[in-house]
């Protein structure tokens, strides 16, 4: 994806991408319309996969994936690598983005889902406190539900439910289901769709599926 992206302009006169022979009878549609729809096919694509923040912000010829990321454009995508690599060239956490101030809170919301920060592999097993679920497309008003899931497959339900679970045994929890995705094998989805329905939480059930895939 990254390759093709790189033959991108949103200029259409200079984008080589609409010279691809993508199909034989594409000369023959609207070149704009064309594009638009190109345009169209490689945000879904780069919102799907999401992106590696830090591994983008440090390779040049990756920053064009940023452009295709939902709430961003060209512009915006090259302010915030120009601000990231002014405050350091590193963002350790999702909340660092909006703190410090990389992006408005509109912003913020609509991308951050699609912005991974790698954990190192040291880092999964160590016993410090780390924001585990930064490397998923889980978004960050969702980690609450995403810590949830990761304690009923790993842990005691009741325990959790009691607030007794501290931050460290909740991020060990999803170290555990990540290391060992057979523990959500024990977890009943529709139990906890029809829960969330029974609470009015419906808009959190279409996250469950989410939730579970990325875990």
């Amino acid at each position: 994806m990254n390759e093709i992206l790189n033959l991108w302009s949103f200029v259409i006169q200079e984008n080589q991408v609409l010279n691809l022979n993508l199909h034989p009878m594409q000369k023959m549609i609207n070149q704009a319309k064309l594009q638009d729809m190109l345009e169209d096919v490689s945000v879904a694509c780069v919102n799907q996969v999401g992106i590696d923040l830090n591994l983008i912000v440090n390779h040049e010829h990756m920053h064009i994936l940023l452009s295709f990321l939902s709430g961003f454009g060209p512009r915006k995508a090259k302010r915030f690598i120009q601000l990231i690599k002014k405050n350091g060239g590193r963002i350790t956490t999702r909340g660092q983005i909006f703190q410090d101030k990389f992006l408005d809170k509109v912003c913020f919301n609509s991308s951050v889902s699609f912005m991974k920060i790698r954990v190192p592999p040291e880092d999964m097993t160590a016993s410090i406190t780390t924001d585990i679920l930064d490397q998923t497309r889980i978004h960050i008003e969702s980690y609450p539900l995403a810590f949830k899931v990761a304690w009923d497959a790993y842990c005691d339900k009741g325990q959790y439910e009691n607030k007794n679970v501290s931050e460290y045994d909740k991020l060990n929890a999803v170290r555990q289901v990540i290391a060992n995705p057979e523990y959500l094998a024990s977890l009943d989805l529709q139990f906890y769709k029809r829960e969330l329905s029974l609470a009015h939480q419906l808009s959190m059930v279409v996250l469950i599926d989410l939730v579970y895939h990325e875990l």
